[in-house]
């Protein structure tokens, strides 16, 4: 997209939009509720804000096994889910599949495509589907995507913009007064 020059700091609070969600969230909280309690009483009750802060989910961050029980050169990880119960998790190399990264893929994914193992056979008579990075498609990830044509040029750049197609992306030419 072309933004008007001087607005890059957009960009940069949209790809860290979670993080800075919940610092907004916290602290709009906590002046709701310190403005709440000082009209009812005189000191503020920080107990129900933290009871409430604490009942929110917070994305939860994986965290490496102590020993790796992967295959295949495979990454372990945990994580808890939302019962608090601690789960494990193996991250496949390229063209391995299964829980523990113990089958080799019977298809070959391209362009960055990670090749993933279903519970039932699909329409292609596979148990196995690529998983595809933005910008690809296709059954094997073989397609780039050209976004131009896909989201329209006029929406994929605005303000004037050309858009032009790259593989696995695209680009906006903005006018001189704009930028993206």
């Amino acid at each position: 997209m072309c933004h008007k020059n001087n607005y890059n700091i957009i960009a940069y609070f949209s790809n860290n939009f979670n993080y800075y969600f919940y610092i907004l969230l916290f602290f709009l909280l906590f002046f709701v509720e310190v403005f709440t309690q000082q009209s009812s009483s005189s000191t503020p009750n920080t107990h129900t804000l933290l009871s409430l802060i604490n009942s929110l989910e917070f994305p939860t961050q994986r965290e490496k096994c102590p020993s790796n029980i992967c295959f295949n050169g495979g990454t372990c990880f945990i994580q808890i889910n939302n019962e608090g119960i601690k789960e494990f998790e193996c991250d496949c190399k390229k063209n391995f599949v299964g829980d523990l990264c113990q089958s080799k893929c019977s298809i070959n994914c391209q362009n960055g495509g990670k090749c993933k193992r279903l519970t039932k056979i699909n329409e292609n008579n596979l148990n196995e589907f690529c998983e595809c990075l933005p910008g690809y498609k296709g059954l094997n990830c073989e397609e780039d995507i050209n976004e131009c044509i896909e989201y329209g040029d006029k929406k994929a750049c605005q303000n004037g913009g050309i858009c032009i197609n790259k593989l696995g992306y695209f680009e906006c030419e903005c006018p001189s007064e704009f930028n993206g």
